[in-house]
């Protein structure tokens, strides 16, 4: 990455390198391609397991997955990041750790244990090395933007740190855009039944009952813990 960024001197000019016209737009467009990769990636990404509790929910095969993506993040923090940035490089660590999140999208066309925890293991293994590298990525562009516009590096890593979120934030948007829309693409007019006098009639009374069996069995026998309490009335009290 340094061989990128090389300043080029001038014979007058000893003591502060002179960085070639182009050298800040080339920064720039590290950063906006970065940003821009990790929002086309998350989009597949969270689409996909913001719906696993829903769509895998047979055996919790979803929450297990779920399960096996963070847990195995936990553990790909602590001892991946280092390891996989010293080797690689922040570059290709993060074009590594892009390929690590491609089994899990794949196995979502074949759902079943033996394909989606050694997947989700996948994720969770990757994603430490990815934001750990693209942190190191987006400061070292900082620095190379900070020696050519003179600005503050500290000024330039939130405002580059700020651009990219503005793409990944996006992924969400966007995934949950083509989530709903894939959901709802069914014809929904063939599947309303209009319902008759009779079938109000019964639901009706159905739900007379529940509510009759809840308020004079239910709540006499029911015992909250105090943690429970305190967080309904949190829980409770937050819009007021």
């Amino acid at each position: 990455m340094d061989s990128k960024f090389q300043p080029v001197k001038t014979e007058d000019d000893d003591e502060r390198p002179v960085y070639g016209p182009n050298e800040s737009w080339r920064i720039w467009k590290n950063v906006l391609v970065i940003g821009f990769a990790f929002m086309i990636h998350f989009t597949a990404f969270w689409g996909a397991s913001n719906l696993q509790s829903s769509i895998n929910s047979e055996a919790a095969l979803g929450t297990f997955t779920l399960a096996a993506i963070y847990g195995s993040l936990i553990l790909s923090n602590i001892f991946l990041p280092v390891i996989v940035i010293r080797w690689l490089g922040a570059k290709w660590a993060i074009s590594l750790s892009f390929v690590a999140y491609m089994p899990f999208i794949i196995s979502q066309f074949y759902p079943r244990f033996y394909t989606m925890i050694p997947a989700g293991l996948a994720v969770g293994f990757g994603g430490g090395p990815l934001w750990c590298a693209k942190c190191t990525f987006l400061t070292i562009v900082s620095e190379a933007y900070s020696k050519v516009t003179g600005i503050s590096s500290d000024i330039v890593v939130t405002r580059f740190f700020g651009v990219f979120f503005m793409f990944y934030q996006f992924s969400q948007v966007w995934g949950n855009l083509i989530s709903s829309a894939v959901l709802s693409s069914g014809d929904a007019s063939s599947t309303v039944v209009a319902p008759n006098s009779t079938t109000l009639n019964n639901a009706s009374a159905i739900f007379e009952d529940i509510v009759n069996i809840t308020t004079s069995k239910l709540y006499p026998t029911l015992r909250l813990h105090p943690l429970q309490r305190l967080i309904q009335s949190l829980v409770y009290t937050w819009p007021a």
